[in-house]
């Protein structure tokens, strides 16, 4: 399978949208909001072919959650050259790397002069993890935040386009945007404006979900690095295109969603081995071995393991993640698949409006 193939797949069932083209309505000095959920991956990706517009080898396919917010607030002023981002509350050098490469990838592709400023917060339901999407949560959040300032109103209706615009940060983050279930259409010479992330499910109600939050300090970009060197990598890729025809073609229900985003855990998580890279620790291989035990009886259980040692667990049917809970006798944290953007808090607003008001 291919792209052109899925793209096909995708007209015959009417789920294909091509963005719309917005025009540019600078709002200087005015304080602009989005919001965002993290993802997992269900049919994964790993490894950039041009990394600096972030577009992938593959496709891929993500699941949102609600097990993490993220709210941002965006300004852009006529000065240049004093872009800034803050995560309050946090010192976060990765996330502000992130987003002043990013900028400066959005400032010279849709040609925009002034300075960008960014006031980011993150809520977690959790103290701290890796692998539970956190970067998709704030990429979709500043997204969502600077097209409302940027472009025509109609723009931020139209979740294909704003999801092109979060790809720039994170790849993740262009899923997050089009969630709950969302397919990533991007492989090698697609151009910036061909690989967006659409919607394949409106409402996702039958799917049970709690996170094993695991702190690491892995990169997600020396992943994406290494993982191409793998001798698999390629016969990898060519699997992830028929995988996410698969998904399409029999419409993401639990049961498939399940069964897909634990089999793809194992084939990301193999080539990655391949290079020596494991991601693993004993609490993730103690939640992965209750879930292949319960999987054993035939019960429709599995995991989903991103970037990180964090498990996802996911089964459809609420008794079952009650039984893994009492099994594992650790933290597991409560979690389901959210629909649309979260609400923005007063309380980020007030916070924001401070923030801007010093700044």
């Amino acid at each position: 399978m291919d792209l052109p193939g899925i793209v096909s797949l995708l007209k015959e069932k009417g789920l294909y949208r091509a963005p719309g083209k917005y025009r540019k309505e600078m709002r200087y000095g005015e304080i602009h909001y989005g919001s965002g959920y993290p993802i997992t991956g269900l049919i994964k990706f790993l490894g950039y072919y041009d990394e600096s517009l972030k577009i992938a080898n593959f496709p891929s396919i993500s699941l949102n959650t609600d097990v993490s917010e993220a709210y941002s607030a965006f300004m852009i002023s006529k000065d240049n050259g004093n872009d800034t981002a803050v995560v309050e509350g946090e010192n976060s050098p990765n996330i502000t790397k992130k987003a002043m490469t990013a900028i400066n990838v959005f400032k010279n592709l849709y040609d925009i002069k002034g300075s960008f400023h960014f006031y980011l917060r993150i809520k977690r339901k959790y103290a701290g993890a890796k692998g539970l999407g956190e970067s998709a949560a704030v990429a979709a959040a500043a997204s969502r935040s600077l097209v409302s300032a940027l472009f025509e109103k109609e723009a931020l209706k139209d979740s294909n386009f704003i999801s092109i615009v979060a790809r720039l940060a994170s790849g993740s983050g262009s899923k997050s945007v089009a969630g709950p279930l969302s397919l990533w259409l991007t492989a090698p010479a697609v151009s910036h404006e061909g690989s967006f992330s659409l919607n394949l499910r409106k409402e996702i109600d039958d799917i049970f979900l709690c996170a094993v939050p695991i702190r690491d300090s892995v990169s997600t970009a020396e992943a994406h690095n290494t993982v191409i060197k793998s001798p698999f990598y390629q016969q990898w890729s060519r699997l992830q295109f028929d995988a996410v025809y698969s998904i399409i073609s029999r419409g993401g229900y639990s049961a498939q969603i399940i069964e897909n985003a634990t089999t793809n855990t194992y084939l990301m998580h193999s080539v990655l081995i391949s290079t020596g890279k494991l991601l693993w620790n004993q609490d993730t291989l103690r939640a992965m071995g209750i879930v292949e035990d319960m999987r054993r009886i035939g019960r429709l259980i599995g995991f989903s393991i991103d970037t990180g040692p964090s498990v996802l667990v996911m089964a459809d049917r609420e008794d079952l993640i009650k039984e893994f809970k009492e099994r594992y006798n650790g933290e597991c944290i409560d979690a389901s698949v959210p629909n649309g953007a979260p609400d923005i808090p007063s309380s980020f607003v007030e916070s924001a409006e401070r923030y801007f008001a010093k700044h």
